[in-house]
Formats: C-alpha cells, structure tokens, sequence
C-alpha cells in the first residue's frame, strides 16, 4: 500500500527497522560485560533479540518476578533467554512484605512518589545486578 509521500508499508517498516536497530546498537558501548533487564515483553524481548545478534558472547538477561501467578511473566522471559542463548538471571519477590518494605527506600531514591509499580520490580533486578556482582543475597546464578 502507498501511503502519504509515496512511501509504501514497507518503506516505514524499514526505516523503523533500521531506527530500532541503530538505537540498540549505540547503547551497546561499554568497558563492562553488557546486560539488560529482560521483563519479558514486546520491548525487552525485542532488545534482546536484536542485541543478541550484535554482539559476540551472549548477553546478562536478568529478571524479576512476584511470587503471584498473575503478575510473574518470569516464563515469557526465560522463553527469550532460551530463544538468543542469554546468560540469565532472575530473582522471586517472595512476599508482599518485601514489596511493600521496598517502598521507602524508592521513593526516596525516585525523589517523588512511584508513578508505577514496576519501579519496585526494576529496584529488585537492581540489586539483582548489585549482588551479582558482589556475590550478595540475591543471586540466583545461572539458570
């Protein structure tokens, strides 16, 4: 189909294409191993789809989850980790009691109120990373 501009479906399909990609590829600049928090959705499953396929070694997938069926997406995610072989990490809130434990100390890091509660999930998968690297509490190691 021909659109405005004469430009087709396809034409925007491309460009779009090429911007995702593009922008994917600035962020993977570092003199560190690169990872990605990975929710298992669209957007993160498609960064790391295409981040996967730029790099040499597979990427850090890490991933939070809460212990009620109805808001863990953890098998989505560990889905795209399988798909692009990522070294994943992920990490269970257990209870309500650590959400809501979690809540002071956001909003003081956030300097406002949460907008949102995946703020609390990605403080999670933070310290995830943190203790990843300090071999901390919260390290699940490999799946």
């Amino acid at each position: 189909m021909v659109l405005e501009g004469g430009r087709s479906d396809r034409d925007y399909v491309e460009e779009w294409t090429e911007l995702f990609r593009s922008s994917v590829r600035l962020r993977l600049m570092a003199d560190v191993p690169l990872g990605m928090f990975l929710s298992g959705g669209i957007d993160s499953s498609a960064i790391a789809a295409v981040m996967s396929g730029m790099v040499g070694e597979p990427i850090r997938t890490f991933s939070v989850a809460f212990k009620e069926r109805e808001a863990n997406e953890l098998e989505y995610a560990r889905l795209v980790a399988t798909a692009y072989q990522t070294n994943h990490h992920e990490v269970v809130i257990v209870s309500p009691e650590e959400f809501f434990a979690a809540l002071p100390r956001m909003v003081w890091h956030e300097d406002e109120p949460l907008a949102h509660p995946s703020s609390v999930a990605l403080y999670f998968v933070s310290q995830l990373r943190f203790a990843a690297c300090q071999g901390g509490p919260y390290w699940r190691g490999q799946r």
